[in-house]
């Protein structure tokens, strides 16, 4: 993950995903608090005319644009999908990237309160969709981690699918119990005390 700032010449050079920290104020320096960068989106474009295939910058995605979540949720499922789609013996760089981009974009959906978003993540993090390569706000220039950076992937899994639970996601109730009854990210709940606990997972 590198920063990139696109460009206006119509060229298909861009990268799978950029990023940038926002800025405090203008010219006053990046702003690393949030733990989460600015998202450069991209989308692969095929020109027929000269059988040119590569990748253009579509929108610079901006958590203070999108108050509901909703643009980070489309523009990670649109990367999900692509990754999904890519060959994983001959594409493998594409797909990790596009799976990382995914999972920046779905945790700024969760920071403003999208239980989809926790949804999804649950995903990337149960089948390590990123390989290990997950989002690091310290590696990317930040003082200190967020939080959830401190918890393992199993764990991390886990937290969001509890989110996207008690938030009444269906899929995640279930999924809560696989959790909790295999003890993956959490402590081992007994086979007996599943339905329990799923309906704990409810919202009153």
């Amino acid at each position: 993950m590198t920063e990139w700032h696109g460009d206006d010449d119509g060229t298909l050079n861009a990268p799978v995903f950029g990023w940038m920290w926002p800025e405090k104020v203008p010219g006053g320096g990046p702003n690393m608090e949030s733990g989460l960068p600015l998202v450069w989106i991209t989308q692969q474009v095929v020109e027929p005319q000269d059988g040119r295939t590569g990748r253009r910058c579509v929108f610079c995605y901006d958590p203070e644009d999108d108050p509901a979540g909703e643009l980070a949720l489309d523009a990670g499922a649109d990367y999900y999908n692509e990754a999904m789609s890519c060959d994983w013996r001959t594409e493998r760089r594409r797909r990790v990237e596009c799976f990382q981009a995914a999972e920046v974009l779905y945790l700024h959906a969760s920071r403003l309160g999208n239980a989809m978003a926790d949804d999804d993540l649950t995903y990337v993090y149960s089948y390590d969709r990123c390989e290990g390569n997950y989002w690091d706000s310290v590696a990317a220039g930040a003082k200190s981690p967020r939080p959830e950076e401190r918890l393992s992937i199993a764990e991390r899994a886990f937290a969001h699918c509890r989110v996207a639970a008690e938030s009444g996601i269906a899929e995640s109730c279930y999924k809560l119990g696989d959790f909790l009854r295999d003890g993956r990210g959490c402590e081992k709940d007994a086979p007996c005390r599943r339905q329990s606990a799923r309906a704990r997972a409810l919202p009153a």
